[in-house]
């Protein structure tokens, strides 16, 4: 709600008016006097209310122009890991490219290769401790016969 300094000395003025008669003379000094002072009191509201909105303007302002920045700061770094990226695999091919073909493993080519286990069967293992003591459950009896 946006009061002009006029209209807020004037709403003041007539609200303190309504307290003071205006029949004497005396009344009349009190109540140019009371105007007086409203209107330098909406004066100086008038004035804060201005400083904060400005200050507000000029906090969007700062917030907008950091967003900025930092997108800017963002992007700027994707760019860079994707250069570094793209400088890497060609060194990686250059490299593999200056092998004598006997000596690249299969690793080399495919890295995801190292990572996976072998395709060998496995071999479960088998307990040369003894019997077991204490209760067995009837699976592990199972297990048993099937393997005897």
């Amino acid at each position: 709600m946006k009061t002009t300094k006029k209209q807020l000395s004037a709403d003041l003025s007539a609200a303190i008016s309504e307290k003071v008669s205006t029949g004497s003379a005396l009344a009349k000094k009190a109540t140019r006097a009371i105007e007086k002072a409203a209107e330098k009191l909406a004066g100086k509201l008038t004035k804060i209310a201005r400083k904060a909105e400005k200050k507000v303007d000029e906090d969007a302002k700062k917030a907008k122009k950091k967003a900025k920045k930092e997108a800017h700061k963002l992007e700027k770094n994707a760019a860079k890991a994707l250069k570094n990226a793209k400088r890497t695999a060609k060194k990686k091919k250059k490299d593999l490219a200056a092998l004598p073909i006997n000596s690249i493993t299969p690793t080399e080519i495919n890295p995801v290769d190292s990572v996976l286990p072998p395709a060998e069967d496995t071999v479960t293992a088998v307990s040369t401790k003894g019997p077991r003591k204490g209760p067995r459950s009837e699976s592990a009896d199972k297990e048993e016969e099937a393997t005897v």
